[in-house]
């Protein structure tokens, strides 16, 4: 799932830095203010009910058949409030050109409702291998088509239509990688929906804080402020997007498998948060503390307004590290109201903070409140899942110190080492960013591997990660 994922981004970065040359702000600010209504009225009616047939290790049939007709239901009654807000959408943000977009998107939450619940039994049954094809396909028709119409068109259509087109091939997919052929049914629709009543409020929730924080900029900033927000965003928060999220889509149904055993699942909820940690806290420094460099490097002089934006919002992208896995936990416990109530919090406590730091400070001060907003969230997310699982803070503690202390060694170095490089030509830039990432990379795995040594060389991520490099040399 994590190769999946650096695969599926890492187009997506290629295609980023194509669109960002071929494109302008204002373009990729149009479909942000989009895509919040989108994904609202997405999640307004979102029960998430492949998490809920996963999470039932004894579901049958009528169970699929049921979760899909209702995905149906769901898709319509989105595709048709789409259409109902379009007018108003763009009455509002003054911008006549997003009714059209809109009524596209209506169109594709319609088509992709009809998707094959069928390869849900891709995740529950442990079969990434297929999951990475599905999705994997996904992104090259829609990488291919996109900058082909880029190059083409040289609009923000190229955006909608690329969307479409990943839609529709991920439709034609699940029909062909799963032999799974779905009938009409209701007959588990309440069993379904008392699960996911939950799931339903934590995915509104989840929606509404990502988007209220564009919302806000965007109305305070307009389009401009909103995309470089939006590509900041993007970048600083690829250690959570492109490993935190892919390793939790794999280990929920693993989580939901050992969910009757608490110490199994005490171990396993270590076991992953020692290796997630290890992986991402020195991505996410490493982006904090050379943003100022690869923004203009990768995107142009045009984007070096969302550097600022991306060094502190890559310090938010910590904060969600610490946080992002234990959401599964939570689900496969059959705890889904705590997840909720936690969102609930981020939001009722984020827009006001978020509005008024707009407001004051523009971007750059929205950015510093949604740091402070994850900052906050942490120790309460923690304190609840210790209490939960009966897990001592010391056994929590022995598997995070290593990887804080190591990323806050690490970016010490790579900024002293930065003092030294005064030149402002294009190609000093590029041999600057390049050494700063090689001195960051060796300080980091020589930080670990000592403070690890100090530790007594316990039975943790490091282990694993050294044993797996043995095996893959031999191999």
């Amino acid at each position: 799932m994590v190769g999946m994922k650096v695969l599926v981004q890492s187009l997506g970065l290629i295609s980023t830095l194509i669109l960002a040359r071929l494109l302008v702000p204002e373009d990729f600010g149009l479909i942000a203010i989009a895509m919040i209504f989108f994904a609202l009225l997405e999640v307004l009616t979102s029960f998430s009910f492949d998490l809920a047939l996963i999470q039932n290790q004894k579901a049958e049939r009528h169970h699929y058949d049921t979760a899909w007709t209702l995905t149906i239901i769901q898709g319509g009654i989105t595709a048709l409030g789409l259409c109902l807000i379009a007018s108003p959408v763009a009455t509002f943000f003054n911008d006549p050109r997003l009714v059209t977009i809109i009524y596209v998107m209506a169109f594709i939450a319609f088509i992709q409702s009809f998707e094959n619940i069928g390869i849900v039994a891709f995740r529950k049954e442990l079969e990434m291998k297929k999951e990475f094809i599905f999705l994997v396909a996904k992104k090259l028709v829609a990488f291919t088509i996109t900058i082909a119409l880029a190059i083409i068109l040289k609009s923000y259509w190229a955006l909608v239509l690329g969307t479409l087109a990943s839609r529709v091939t991920g439709l034609l997919l699940s029909y062909w990688m799963h032999p799974y052929r779905p009938r009409f049914s209701l007959k588990a629709a309440r069993e379904l929906i008392t699960y996911t009543k939950w799931l339903l409020l934590n995915n509104v929730l989840l929606v509404l804080i990502k988007n209220s924080d564009d919302a806000i900029v965007g109305k305070v900033l307009g389009p401009t402020g909103l995309g470089y927000y939006t590509i900041a965003y993007e970048i600083s928060n690829l250690p959570t997007t492109e490993l935190v999220y892919p390793i939790t889509r794999a280990v929920f149904p693993g989580y939901a498998k050992i969910a009757y055993d608490m110490e199994q699942l005490r171990k396993g909820f270590l076991d992953v948060t020692s290796l997630v940690l290890l992986l991402t806290i020195p991505i996410a420094a490493g982006i904090a503390v050379t943003a100022d460099l690869f923004i203009p490097i990768l995107l142009g002089q045009k984007w070096l307004q969302a550097a600022e934006l991306t060094q502190i919002l890559a310090l938010f992208g910590i904060t969600r590290v610490f946080g992002a896995g234990t959401g599964a936990v939570y689900l496969a416990i059959g705890k889904p109201k705590i997840v909720a109530y936690l969102a609930c919090f981020r939001l009722v406590l984020g827009i006001p903070l978020i509005y008024f730091a707009a407001i004051s400070a523009g971007a750059t001060g929205a950015a510093w409140a949604v740091f402070a907003i994850g900052l906050i969230l942490v120790p309460i997310n923690y304190s609840l899942l210790l209490k939960l699982l009966a897990l001592p803070f010391k056994d929590l503690f022995s598997v995070i110190w290593r990887p804080i202390f190591a990323g806050i060694i690490m970016t010490g170095v790579i900024i002293t080492y930065r003092t030294f490089w005064l030149s402002s030509d294009i190609w000093w830039q590029v041999g600057e960013l390049a050494s700063s990432v090689l001195i960051g990379a060796i300080t980091y795995i020589a930080a670990i591997f000592i403070l690890w040594r100090y530790s007594g060389y316990p039975a943790s991520s490091e282990k694993l990660v050294l044993e797996t490099l043995k095996n893959r040399i031999k191999k």
